[in-house]
């Protein structure tokens, strides 16, 4: 499969967006998407420093291309102080408006276990207690450790300095 069969540049209708007034606003940031064939518009900008969001620079500020796109699409005061832009199509650089939705730190992690993306839950307390061992002999890496309980390196990590499952002993 070649890299146009799986998407393609494409310049956004303006006449397709809902909120119209947005193209408007900024036109070169909905110029320059990649239209995935699942209907993801991923901003052809750098990735932040996990590589998970795509970044993009207006007027002196740094922003999530999603968090942009949704207030370029619902208007300047629309994202709610404290809320996350959360997606339905679980893809963090997308940047489809239709793709987005607000919700809470608790919503967004609800919404990642009913969908199985939850890191956490994989692992149990007894699990957390053998990585934490296992990773004090100084014989297993983050790494090797992450590919062994099905999570990632950074995950790991929090564990074993006790940034996530702190109140295991």
């Amino acid at each position: 499969m070649s890299l146009g069969d799986r998407h393609r540049y494409i310049s956004i209708d303006r006449r397709n967006l809902v909120g119209a007034h947005a193209y408007d606003i900024d036109p070169l940031f909905w110029n320059n998407m990649v239209i995935q064939n699942d209907g993801c518009w991923i901003p052809t900008t750098k990735g932040n420093a996990h590589g998970k969001y795509k970044i993009i620079h207006r007027s002196g500020q740094y922003f999530t291309a999603h968090r942009y796109a949704f207030r370029l699409f619902n208007g300047e005061a629309s994202i709610v102080d404290g809320l996350h832009i959360c997606h339905h199509c679980d893809n963090p650089p997308c940047a489809n408006p239709h793709h987005l939705f607000q919700g809470t730190e608790s919503e967004n992690k609800i919404d990642m276990a009913l969908k199985g993306r939850a890191k956490d839950q994989v692992l149990t307390v007894d699990d957390v207690r053998l990585i934490r061992k296992m990773y004090a002999t100084g014989k297993e890496t983050n790494q090797t450790l992450g590919d062994k309980f099905g999570v990632t390196r950074q995950h790991i990590h929090k564990i074993t300095v006790r940034k996530k499952w702190a109140h295991v002993k």
